[in-house]
Parts: structure tokens; sequence; C-alpha cells
């Protein structure tokens, strides 16, 4: 019996500590460009916004271009900088921290690649466009229910209690007078 109890207590141990590198809160930052204005949207895993988060964007050569505080949303933004790669830095507090690279395209070949785009009736087209600079997962892979990690969690566990069970039963197997 007390080696079940030390198994036990050293099973206790083990998922206590070993939660300790989980994240509770990851913090993203996603970035959109539209009429020459960088749109700055800083939230966490799970869709709340990062509120009050400061937001720093570098150049190449980690030389801060412009800074801000994102509003209630967690959202701030800023006149595009000239075309180039940029890394967007985000701070919430109390070690939330992001970065994401940007790449701001050139407005000459933009407009050139809408030009030569299929579209047949350009005045259905919206007068804003947005598109996405940043580089890496989009918000919503980001800010999704992972099914695939919540199923395996669930199979895990019920192996381990099945294991269990069977590992009980023999035992009392075992013990049973013969």
């Amino acid at each position: 019996m007390t080696r079940i109890a030390a198994t036990g207590f050293l099973a206790l141990l083990m998922l206590t500590l070993e939660p300790a590198w989980v994240f509770a809160h990851n913090l993203s930052v996603d970035c959109r460009l539209a009429d020459a204005v960088v749109h700055v949207e800083v939230y966490y895993d799970d869709d709340t916004p990062g509120a009050n988060a400061k937001v720093e964007v570098r150049d190449a050569n980690e030389k801060v271009i412009v800074k801000g505080v994102t509003d209630n949303q967690g959202k701030w933004s800023c006149a595009a900088p000239p075309p180039g790669k940029y890394v967007v830095y985000a701070d919430a507090g109390a070690g939330h921290r992001a970065k994401r690279r940007i790449n701001v395209p050139d407005p000459a070949e933009q407009a050139r690649g809408a030009e030569n785009s299929p579209t047949p009736d350009k005045s259905a087209m919206p007068s804003i466009r947005s598109d996405s600079i940043s580089e890496g997962p989009s918000k919503d892979e980001i800010t999704r229910t992972p099914w695939l990690k919540i199923a395996i969690g669930l199979a895990v566990i019920g192996v381990c209690s099945g294991a269990f069970v069977v590992a009980m039963r023999l035992k009392r197997g075992a013990q049973a007078p013969r």
C-alpha cells in the first residue's frame, strides 16, 4: 500500500510542477494595411484584446520607427512606413510580449497588381482595401478552438484510466485467496 501511496504522491507532484511551462495567455499581433495606414491588433490566444499594450515598429536595424499604445480593444494605427521589412513589438505587461514581422509593400507595385487583376467590374470592389502584411499565422488560426489537442488530451486520459483499471483488476486477481 505504501508503494501505491508513494506512486500517487509522485504523480501528483509531477502534475503540479509540470504545468509551469504552459502559457496561460499567449500574446499575439496582427497587422493589416489599408489606405497607407498600418492597423495593429494585439490580442491573447483566447481572443481577449491586449488593451493598453505598448507597441513599437522597428526597422531592420532595430531602430524604433514609431511607437504607441493600444486602445481598450487592443487596436492601434499609424501611418505606413516606407516600403520594406519591419518588426512590430507588443508589450502588454506582466511578461506578455509578442513580435511579428511585417512587409510593407511598395504602393506603386500594389497599384499595378490591382490594375492587372482579373476582376471584371472594378466598381464592385470595396473602396477601403485591407491586406494582411503580417508573416505567420492569422488571428483566426491562433484563436480558434484546438479540437485536435483536446481530442488527443481526452484520448490520453482515457488510455491512462483504462490502464489503471486493468492494473487494479490484475492486482486484485493476484491477491485473491487460492
